[in-house]
């Protein structure tokens, strides 16, 4: 067999690689920071530098100089010009002065992970000579706190359903907008208040939804939501396949990965999967009375219990579980009215009257009771077993949504609480029945913080409260008008701010969080992922929190909200309040809401809130501060889409919410803004094209591809699938030609109901036929290299099978080129699809870019590559195919590195020619 890659060539190419930016972290920190020799002067250049007089301390505000430079140069008098020639502290973006010129931003600034950061300094003479040094920059006291001398944090998320700004005290009397009024009216939630005292509370944070199981998804993995099966509305409860995929990481996954201790407490609502009698999974999207029946039951300590979950919050990274399933009973079908402890149903429900299956004692009054309960034992348990290991626990009650049942009082740890009757306005209004569960929540954030108090963390002996971050937040926007909206226009299920702006405040008095400050930072519960992994320093993968941006310094507030805005946030729903609503008494997530279902073929609905004037269909909303761009979301929605529309951008209206907060007037069709919806179409396209929006700061050249994603399994193409891609400002080295080779526990069909390759662990199991493999030069459409690859002549890497090329072959940078495969319909081989129904994408090496799908009817030429495929030109729109690839055929590479001259008779060169 031959091997892996020709070792000769890479290591000569290799041979020059870039030094590390970052010199290293130093054992403890420095008062000054210190020089390191390095560079080469020219003849008659500054012959040294040096840095004066330099440290970063405790509070320092963004921009303020780190010290001065001196140059020493035999021409006395000379002037020099100072200049940054590569990033501070790597891919940290550290921010550094160098005589009065703010060089990098602070917002982005990795404070609390490096106590070392390695900067290269360009000193130029009025001649334009220069000298190159290197200098390691070392932190003497970081950004409000060392968080190298405090242990992890336990980190508690407590998401609250329903829940908008107006419903949370902190926010009265504070504008959500450079010009909006202050909040004239709030509910009255005394610890909230106690909370935001302790901590900073936000103002501009944001779901990834306006409803409640997509943001959920987006808040465990880091992704937008539409990248599940789910593209529209919510799924149901028990009855709906699970939204996140086998094997797909979660927050609760890596913060394992880096030692809690997981439980998650309330309501699941993405989704189960159950074990029949006869070891066969349910179809849990089509369970009935009769194949209920099926499920097998068993006994315990505490009575009858079915053991038959199979994918539930325990396949997903959480140690413990004590909740619901979904949303509660109101009298709707399909909802499990019944609690579930890790992946067994206490009590043994059967099927009800109302077409779906509960336990006969069944209270739903209670249960934020029994969540509470649950909760504060866990605690507890945690102190009295002395652990070591930090805890991580997402808190999730049904409260405030509907039905709005809220109990007389509740029995927390033999104290009781009135509950029914005690809310109230700051107007001095009472609350209804809705707000009783606000203030049911109220306590429970109390409670939870008395807990918390009182007792001490076995691994600091001090009271648990300082070692602890907790989160306050909501799954969406409120769920009525007034004063819940916060002045906010709109509401949930609806893509304007009211449906996705939602309270959120954290407490974390080790970390140095200011208590009683309020912050403009801009940033989605997504990002909590790529924050907490940032700060315990978890090392993201290609296939890992796609969505998810670091905005710790925001969190802990350390750099002002006016200067940290999120570059692009998203936000996705279905714009159920639009112009096909819902009647008014038709409940919010009824059957027909079904996430697979689309609205175009239903019947109309009437029109029940005029000022929502949008589509009642998938929408999208990208923000780049200050302004909100809604399109419409037919991009993601594939099976909602005809004609022109087809896989491009429709923007709806754009606003700027420094000028106008509730969105009352569009600016899409000034001419001053045309570029920037321009660029904002070409974002959204970009971000769901390729399957990814965070930078994933690849350092791996051995492939085109380094992952072959979880999309949507085909084998239906007779011709050539591939793509062409564009090098980047390197050039680079083919040194074999290869295509993925699919694994036997794979099937076609969409990612979860299959087990999409890129959510199994299965082993390549071989191919079953021979495939070509081509690669092409874009411009002049040569035929640069063909191999034929079979299970006999070839060697797997990872996933991807592949063939010695007889020579390497350079690409020249910046040049278009493509790769195709030779398929057949039925040849048993699998590929991924170019536009998966999953949005998943595979992730490319750094090395190339500008990907574009194609597809053939025949094999073997590449001006037979056309868009459109075999099966309809001109049918879709050519967006479709931006930024997206088969997988399909694959290359592995080498960089050529600016300088390095590999021996000639390794490297292959071709003639190129214009069209």
């Amino acid at each position: 067999m031959p091997l892996p890659m020709n070792h000769s060539l890479t290591l000569a190419l290799l041979a020059a690689a870039l030094t590390p930016l970052l010199a290293g972290a130093d054992a403890a920190p420095r008062d000054r920071m210190t020089v390191a020799n390095g560079g080469t002067p020219p003849q008659a250049a500054p012959t040294s530098l040096a840095l004066n007089n330099a440290s970063v301390a405790e509070n320092q505000p963004p921009g303020a100089a780190v010290g001065t430079f001196t140059a020493t140069n035999p021409n006395p008098g000379d002037t020099h010009t100072f200049t940054l020639v590569s990033g501070a502290g790597g891919a940290d973006n550290a921010s550094f002065t160098i005589a009065g010129a703010v060089l990098k931003s602070a917002a982005a600034f990795d404070f609390e992970t490096r106590s070392a950061y390695s900067i290269r300094v360009r000193a130029t003479d009025q001649g334009g000579l220069y000298l190159e040094q290197a200098f390691t920059v070392s932190v003497d006291k970081l950004n409000h706190v060392d968080l190298r001398t405090v242990v992890p944090p336990n980190i508690i998320i407590f998401m609250a359903d329903d829940m908008g700004m107006g419903d949370a005290h902190p926010y009265f009397g504070k504008k959500l907008g450079t010009n909006a009024a202050p909040v004239a009216t709030t509910q009255v939630t005394p610890n909230l208040d106690r909370l935001a005292g302790m901590g900073t509370l936000f103002t501009d944070v944001h779901t990834g939804s306006s409803m409640c199981s997509p943001t959920r998804y987006s808040l465990l993995t880091g992704r937008y939501a539409w990248r599940s099966y789910n593209k529209h509305s919510v799924i149901g409860g028990w009855n709906s396949r699970p939204m996140i995929a086998p094997n797909r990481p979660t927050l609760a996954t890596a913060l394992k990965q880096s030692g809690y201790r997981t439980a998650a407490f309330g309501k699941w609502h993405l989704g189960w999967t159950f074990l029949t009698k006869t070891g066969g999974t349910m179809a849990y999207d089509s369970v009935t009375s009769s194949t209920w029946a099926s499920i097998p039951v068993g006994t315990n300590a505490n009575g009858g219990y079915v053991t038959n979950i199979l994918d539930g919050p325990l396949a997903h990274g959480f140690d413990y579980f004590f909740g619901v399933s979904g949303n509660l009973g109101n009298g709707r079908a399909h909802l499990l009215k019944s609690y579930i402890e890790n992946n067994a149903i206490q009590g043994i429900p059967t099927w009800g009257e109302r077409g779906g299956p509960s336990v006969a004692d069944w209270d739903q009054q209670r249960t934020g009771e029994r969540y509470l309960n649950t909760a504060l034992g866990y605690i507890d348990t945690h102190v009295a077993q002395g652990s070591k290991a930090p805890f991580f626990f997402y808190y999730v009650p049904n409260a405030n949504h509907a039905p709005y049942d809220p109990a007389t009082s509740i029995l927390v740890q033999g104290q009781t609480i009135p509950i029914k009757g005690q809310s109230r306005l700051t107007d001095g209004s009472a609350g209804g029945s809705r707000e009783d569960m606000i203030y049911e929540n109220n306590i429970a954030v109390g409670l939870l913080l008395d807990k918390l108090a009182k007792v001490n963390d076995p691994r600091t002996g001090r009271p648990m409260i300082n070692s602890t971050i907790f989160i306050f937040t909501s799954d969406n926007g409120p769920n009525v008008y007034g004063v819940a909206q916060a002045g906010l226009r709109d509401k949930k299920q609806a893509i304007y701010e009211g449906g996705h702006r939602v309270p959120f405040m954290i407490s974390w008095p080790d970390g140095g969080i200011p208590g009683g400050a309020v912050s403009t930072a801009n940033f989605g519960l997504f990002d909590l992922y790529a924050s907490f992994s940032a700060l315990l320093g978890h090392k993201l993968g290609v296939d890992e929190a796609e969505d998810s941006e670091n905005v710790l310094p925001a969190l802990l507030n350390q750099v002002p909200g006016t200067q940290f805005r999120r570059p692009h946030l998203l936000v996705s729903h279905d714009n159920s309040l639009g112009s096909n609503d819902l009647p008014e008494d038709s409940p919010e997530d009824s059957p027909e809401d079904s996430p697979l279902a689309t609205r175009p073929s239903r019947a109309p609905r009437i029109k029940r809130h005029p000022v929502n004037d949008l589509p009642g269909d998938s929408l999208l909303a990208i923000r780049q501060h200050p302004f909100v761009m809604i399109s419409d979301g037919k991009l993601i929605n594939r099976r909602q889409t005809s004609g022109a529309n087809y896989g491009t951008t429709v923007p709806l209206k754009l606003f700027d919410l420094d000028a106008d907060l509730h969105q009352d007037t569009t600016l899409l069709a000034d001419p001053a803004q045309q570029p920037l919806v321009s660029q904002l179409k070409e974002q959204l396209l970009l971000f769901n094209n390729r399957g990814y929006s965070r930078e994933l700061a690849l350092t791996d050249y051995n492939q085109v591809l380094l992952s072959d994603g979880g999309a949507d399994l085909r084998n239906d193409r007779t011709g050539a699938i591939g793509y062409e891609f564009t090098t980047g400002d390197q050039a680079v080295v083919v040194e074999s030609l290869g295509l993925w080779d699919d694994a036997a526990v794979d099937m076609t069909g969409n990612e979860l109901a299959t087990k999409g390759d890129g959510q199994t662990a299965g082993v390549p199991d071989g191919l079953h036929t021979a495939h070509v493999i081509r690669l092409f030069d874009g411009i002049s459409q040569q035929l640069i290299a063909s191999i034929t690859v079979n299970s006999a002549n070839s060697y797997l890497v990872g996933e991807f099978r592949y063939v010695n090329l007889p020579k390497p072959i350079m690409l020249d940078k910046r040049k278009t080129y493509a790769l195709t495969q030779s398929t057949a319909s039925g040849d048993g081989d699998l590929f991924h699809h170019f536009a998966s129904n999953t949005g998943v994408s595979p992730s490319p090496t750094s090395l190339v870019s500008n990907f574009v799908a194609r597809v053939a009817a025949s094999d073997g030429a590449y001006p037979g590559l056309y868009p459109d495929g075999p099966d309809g030109v001109g049918k879709r729109h050519p967006d479709m195919f931006r930024h997206r690839m088969f997988v399909g055929p694959n290359a592995r590479l080498a960089p050529v590195l600016t300088g390095a001259t590999p021996p000639a008779s390794l490297i292959l060169h071709y003639p190129t020619k214009a069209n």
